[in-house]
C-alpha cells in the first residue's frame, strides 16, 4: 500500500463514477471480488471475512459522524434474504501480473471488466460506490508479500470507485492480535497487518465518498491520527494498546453529511453548484491567520472543510484541516495555526445542501520568520 498510490485518488476521481441518474433510495455499497482470469476461486470464507470487516468500517463511520454532531450517518451493506453479505463475483480477462498498478490504467480497466460483467446481471453501477476487492496481495520470492494490483480510491459525493486486497488473515478478529506472522514492507504482528489492510480500506472508502487527504490540526490532533491523513495505518491499534488509533475529522465529516451513500439522493445532486466569494478579510497574529468572509448571495451552503498545505512536503498529507460553518447571510470564519515558511496553498472546499462541493484555492507564501504574505488572501 505504497504512499503514491493513495495520491491518484484525485486522479482516478475523473475515472471513477460515476454520474448517475437519480436513485430512489439510499443506495448500499457495491461490492464486488475481482478475480484475474489466472485465479480460480476468492480466498476461503471471504463473504464472511469481508462482512465482519465491511461492518467494522462502517460502524467506525457512524461513530465518528455521531460524535461530531451528523447522528450516527454511515453506509449500507447490501444482504441476501438470509442477511448475508452480498459479493458479487466477476471474473477479469487478464492474468493477476497484467493487473499491476504500474500501469497507469489499470483501474480503469478493472472498472470497465465489472462494469460490463455486472450489466450482464442487470445491475448498474451507476451512481453507486463500487468496491472492486481483489487477491493481488500475493507472496513473493522472498518470503515476504507483494502488492501486486491498484490500492487507491476516487469519487465523488454522488458515486466512486475503491481499489482494495483480500487475503486469508484479513480480518477484525486480528485486530487485537500481537501474534508475529504478517508482513507490511518488513515483518509485523497480524494485528499491525490488519490495521494496515483495514485501515486502508476505510481510507479508500472514504476517498470513493469524495474525501481529500487530510491531517489532524488543532485540538482535533489529541484524539489520533485522521483517518484520511496517515490514518490507514493506525486503524484500530488502540485494541492492541498500541496507539490512540484513527478518527474522522470535522472537515470529513463535513462532506460526509452531503454523500448519498451516507444520506441518500439530495435535490439538485446532479445539477452541478458554484460559490462566489463578496469578500474576505485575513489577519496574522500571535502565530495565526484568521480568515473571516462573506458568500455572494443567494447562496445554499452548508459548511466549509478547509485544507491548508504547504508545499514541503510534496504532497497533501500533511495538509492541515479546519472547518467552518455558513450562517444565513454567507458568513463563513476559522483559525489556522501551525505556519511555517514556505509556499501555501488555503483550498475551501464548500458543501452545497445538493451535497456537491465547490472548491476555491487561494496561494500564498509565509517568509523566513513565518509571516504570511496577506495579500492573496484578501477580496
Amino acid at each position: 500500500m505504497k504512499r503514491s498510490t493513495f495520491c491518484l485518488a484525485v486522479f482516478l476521481a475523473g475515472l471513477s463514477p460515476l454520474a448517475s441518474s437519480a436513485a430512489e433510495a439510499k443506495p448500499s455499497l457495491l461490492i464486488v471480488y475481482f478475480l484475474p482470469s489466472d485465479v480460480e476461486n476468492p480466498f476461503p470464507e471471504h463473504v464472511e471475512r469481508l462482512d465482519r470487516i465491511f461492518t467494522h468500517v462502517q460502524e467506525f463511520y457512524a461513530d465518528e459522524m455521531e460524535r461530531l454532531g451528523y447522528g450516527p450517518l454511515t453506509y449500507d451493506l447490501e444482504r441476501d434474504d438470509e442477511a448475508n453479505l452480498v459479493v458479487h463475483i466477476v471474473r477479469g480477462t487478464q492474468t493477476t501480473n497484467e493487473y499491476d498498478r504500474g500501469s497507469r490504467d489499470v483501474g480503469s480497466r478493472m472498472v470497465e471488466q465489472t462494469k460490463a460483467s455486472l450489466a450482464d446481471e442487470g445491475i448498474s453501477v451507476d451512481g453507486r460506490v463500487l468496491v472492486l476487492v481483489a487477491p493481488l496481495l500475493v507472496p513473493d520470492d522472498k518470503e515476504t508479500l507483494k502488492e501486486v494490483g491498484p490500492y487507491m480510491g476516487g469519487g465523488n459525493h454522488v458515486g466512486g470507485t475503491a481499489w482494495i486486497f483480500d487475503h486469508p488473515r484479513l480480518d477484525t478478529s486480528f485486530l487485537t492480535s500481537k501474534e508475529p506472522g504478517g508482513f507490511y514492507k518488513r515483518p509485523v504482528s497480524w494485528g499491525r497487518f490488519n490495521t494496515t489492510y483495514i485501515g486502508g480500506t476505510a481510507h479508500e472508502l472514504g476517498h470513493a465518498f469524495g474525501l481529500p487527504h487530510v491531517k489532524q490540526a488543532g485540538d482535533e490532533a489529541a484524539r489520533g491520527t485522521a483517518l484520511m491523513g496517515s490514518g490507514n495505518f493506525t486503524y484500530g491499534e488502540q485494541l492492541r494498546g498500541e496507539g490512540k488509533g484513527s478518527f474522522l475529522t470535522k472537515t470529513s465529516a463535513n462532506i460526509l453529511a452531503g454523500c448519498r451513500a451516507f444520506v441518500g439522493p439530495l435535490d439538485g445532486s446532479n445539477d452541478g453548484a458554484s460559490a462566489s466569494l463578496e469578500s474576505m478579510v485575513s489577519t496574522f497574529a500571535d502565530g495565526e491567520l484568521n480568515v473571516v468572509g462573506k458568500f455572494k448571495a443567494p447562496h445554499d451552503l452548508v459548511g466549509i472543510s478547509v485544507y491548508h498545505d504547504c508545499a514541503e512536503p510534496a504532497g497533501d498529507y500533511d495538509a492541515l484541516g479546519y472547518y467552518s460553518d455558513v450562517d444565513e447571510e454567507g458568513h463563513f470564519g476559522f483559525v489556522a495555526s501551525e505556519l511555517k515558511p514556505g509556499d501555501w496553498q488555503l483550498r475551501m472546499l464548500c458543501r452545497h445542501r445538493s451535497g456537491d462541493v465547490s472548491r476555491l484555492k487561494f496561494d500564498y507564501s509565509v517568509d523566513d520568520t513565518g509571516t504570511p504574505d496577506l495579500k492573496p488572501l484578501q477580496r
